[in-house]
């Protein structure tokens, strides 16, 4: 906490990767592909799934699942529990069609199919809106569609494969959002993302209908990011993700919100997949628990590659990290469908200039040791009931926990024992118990209804030297509670009209602090490829646990909690938008938009400057104390759009996002925000070449180029004489880094065996090697600032095998 987070080292380690290093990675690299050997392919695997209604989430028994164009047509039909299993199915893309009876058609386009373990998909179809006696044909083929029915605006499905395909993505959710517009991603250290201007902390996540703590290694406490993920693709399946104007069920959250769903077992077969690659070296499984009984589950486990690689010498660091992710599904014949999820994650590092050349230390004359660790666990009990085919209740039961350890030692040439400048520990644990009830009157009204009961449980404290003796910024054991309730209503009168209205209530026991936040939205079909949409909504959040507490120290030695009448920061969303499916597999679409910040958490006396929205823009929480809520500020900007979505082997994607970000703080004057890079700009592009039936080769590339980071500049006189840097607030975030760009191209190779599948890609990072900014140092010893950079060009190799 406080003087002792100096995890600014922690996710920059890759940057000082020796060029000795890099060598020994490509080495490595071509040893593996070296081994790469073929051996008889089959030419046939399995497709199996569940077909449910989108909105109720009940299984569509009789649903016929079929492979269009195939003669005789290789088709199935869903059983009573919405599941089907389809053998046969020829290796590499397959198009597949879902009908019944009074639903619209499903297509799924260039669905891959492997050897290695069955292809699973979950089905959701939309009922038909008949507004008339005549009954409009059409099939539902809209990629760019949310899962989510309620949300109108500002939101797009991706599917786990996008995670695993798009150049720079590394299996990573965050990162494969960062080529949406709307969003940034200014680093390759870390997966932070910056929505419309937005601080990354301002985002939610959600899994499995559970608000998760950050879901990243090395993550710092009461941040939303970190360089690794501890989520797993693998084990994923299509999700949602919003940038503004989100449905009321989500809360606690400014920007936007990720909505993660993971897939069940196989109940037809057991299956196993073996993974190296930038996450880790990966295990993991599935299959039914009992036979003919539907249920399954499904796991998986990762450790630190970086830390073997090290281990081995090929690395210096030894970053440690390991995950482990599962997910048990029992469902009943009449009390409803149970399920049991984990994720757990633990990560430490030790970056020790004492064990370096007096060159490579943190300043010239003077070094420091650190080690941090971070924790995050969750585990959540699902029980899913219907009523009737429609009305369900859905009971989630969760315990949360996240934490972080550190430590820092300082030395110099004059004073070369190790002295213990800084220290500390934090732990938050979460139990949450959440109802969500939903109602299909009809095809045309959808009502839900929930309520969210959240108990925390935190410990803080810490402790760093100044002047002569210790002090603590936290030191505190508390419990405390926010309730939170909505409800919200889906209208659609017609084929071309859907209306959408929502409210969201939330109170913070702590200190009686609330918030009524209504949200609403609508689109307009103009015809059956072009939409027009609106989405409005007042949005509140909690200021991350800690700051709540942080210490303000009286002369006397007592210690003040300034900062425990602090209320919800809050937000409102105003969007509009327009989106048209040229082709069915192509599309183009805009957003404007316009949000405004206030209750905004602001410094009055003595630091004017400061404000909650910049929080964020560094590797740890700035803790201040005596805070207001009492700021403002504005994000405003425009985003297009132009997508071709993967058929015919090929894809491509380019968006632009032009932004404004504005904050005002306790002193009155209007200023950019640390996240105000005004311009972000994506292109990327991938094509799909078959080689054999058994055999593809992929190719993928992106380039982004985006505004430079803002920041506070150093005031080096000023710096020189207090020996340590002392920044020039008045200011603050006037200037940027240079321009950001980067350029990433990835390799793939896949290959089908008999029951047995593999895939190997290589990941270039960051080919023209351009010197990104990371941040500025300064050095007390020589009065110099330095720059620091990011990632310069680093390849990784990821093989995959499925049996």
């Amino acid at each position: 906490m406080g003087g002792w987070i100096c995890v600014r080292h922690l996710c920059v380690f890759v940057t000082f990767i020796p060029e000795r290093n890099m060598r020994n990675l490509l080495l490595l690299s071509a040893l593996l592909i070296s081994q790469y050997v073929f051996i008889q392919a089959q030419q046939f695997s399995s497709i199996s799934g569940t077909v449910r209604d989108k909105i109720t989430q009940y299984p569509l028994a009789g649903a016929f699942v079929s492979i269009p164009g195939t003669d005789p047509v290789a088709g199935t039909i869903a059983d009573a529990n919405g599941n089907f299993h389809l053998s046969g199915v020829s290796l590499g893309r397959a198009r597949i069609k879902v009908s019944f009876v009074g639903y619209y058609d499903v297509i799924l386009s260039d669905i891959l199919i492997s050897s290695g373990n069955e292809t699973t998909i979950e089905v959701e179809m939309e009922e038909k809106v008949i507004a008339s006696e005549e009954v409009i044909i059409r099939a539902k083929i809209r990629k760019d569609q949310p899962l989510h029915k309620m949300a109108m605006i500002s939101a797009r499905s991706f599917s786990t494969e996008e995670t695993y395909k798009y150049a720079g993505s590394f299996g990573d959710p965050a990162r494969m959002a960062a080529n949406f517009a709307g969003v940034l991603a200014p680093s390759l250290q870390r997966n932070d993302i910056i929505i419309r201007g937005n601080s990354p902390m301002g985002l939610l996540w959600r899994l499995d209908g559970v608000d998760i703590p950050n879901p990243n290694h090395f993550g710092t406490m009461g941040t939303t990011a970190g360089p690794v993920t501890i989520l797993n693709n693998n084990v994923l399946t299509n999700s949602d993700f919003f940038t503004g104007a989100f449905p009321a069920e989500y809360g606690n959250a400014l920007a936007g919100a990720f909505d993660l769903r993971m897939r069940t077992g196989n109940i037809y077969k057991r299956e196993y997949w073996a993974q190296i690659g930038w996450n880790g070296f990966e295990l993991g499984t599935e299959g039914f628990l009992k036979k003919n009984t539907r249920s399954s589950y499904l796991a998986a486990y990762r450790y630190s590659m970086l830390d073997l690689l090290g281990q081995i010498g090929l690395l210096d660091y030894k970053p440690r990290y390991q995950d482990l992710t599962f997910k048990i599904d029992i469902p009943t014949e009449k009390a409803g469908r149970f399920s049991l999820l984990g994720l757990w994650g633990k990560s430490y590092i030790d970056i020790f200039d004492s064990e370096k050349k007096q060159s490579e230390w943190t300043y010239s004359d003077a070094g420091e040791n650190i080690s941090s660790g971070a924790n995050t666990g969750v585990l959540a009990l699902t029980h899913h009931y219907f009523f009737d085919p429609h009305t369900s209740l859905k009971t989630i039961v969760s315990w949360q926990l996240a934490g972080n350890t550190g430590k820092t030692d300082t030395f110099s040439v004059q004073a070369p024992d190790l002295f213990t400048q800084s220290g500390g520990k934090s732990e938050e644990t979460k139990y949450t118990l959440s109802l969500a009830f939903r109602k299909k009157i009809n095809v045309k009204h959808i009502f839900d209804a929930g309520f969210i009961a959240d108990l925390f449980v935190i410990d803080y404290v810490d402790s760093a030297f100044r002047n002569t003796d210790y002090i603590h910024s936290t030191d505190v054991q508390e419990n405390m509670s926010l309730w939170s309730s909505f409800m919200q209503w889906h209208y659609q009168p017609s084929e071309v009209l859907e209306l959408y209205s929502g409210l969201r209530f939330q109170y913070f026991a702590l200190n009686q602090s609330h918030t009524l936040e209504p949200r609403g939205g609508l689109q307009y079909h103009l015809r059956h490829n072009q939409t027009v949409s609106m989405g409005f909504g007042l949005h509140s959040q909690l200021q991350p646990k800690v700051v709540y507490f942080y210490q303000t120290e009286l002369s006397t030695g007592e210690a003040l909690l300034t900062n425990l009448g602090l209320g919800f920061s809050r937000s409102a969303h105003v969007v509009i938008g327009y989106d048209k499916l040229v082709k069915e597999n192509s599309r183009i679409k805009t957003e404007i938009y316009y949000q405004w910040l206030y209750a905004i958490p602001v410094r009055e006396n003595g630091f004017g400057q400061f404000s909650m929205l910049n929080a964020g823009d560094n590797y740890f929480l700035p803790l201040v104390d005596s805070l207001v809520n009492e700021g403002d500020g504005y994000n405003t900007g425009i985003e297009f759009t132009v997508e071709k979505f993967f058929s015919h082997n090929y894809y491509w994607l380019v968006t632009l996002s032009v932004f404004d970000s504005k904050y005002r703080g306790a002193d009155g004057v209007w200023r950019n925000t640390a996240f105000n890079g005004n311009a972000v700009l994506n292109m990327l592009a991938g094509y799909e070449y078959q080689l054999a039936k058994n055999r593809i080769l992929t190719l993928n590339a992106k380039v982004v180029l985006a505004g430079g980071k803002r920041y506070v500049p150093v005031d080096i006189e000023k710096s020189m004489q207090a020996g340590y840097a002392v920044y020039d607030w008045d200011h603050a975030y006037e200037t940027k880094y240079s321009n950001f760009l980067r350029f990433d191209c990835r390799l793939g190779y896949r290959v089908n065996y008999k029951r047995f599948s593999q895939e190997i890609a290589i990941d270039l990072q960051n080919i023209t090697s351009h010197k990104n900014i990371l941040l500025q140092k300064f050095d007390p010893g020589t009065g110099e600032l330095k720059e620091v950079f990011q990632i310069g060009f680093f390849p990784m190799i990821t093989w995959k095998a499925e049996f």
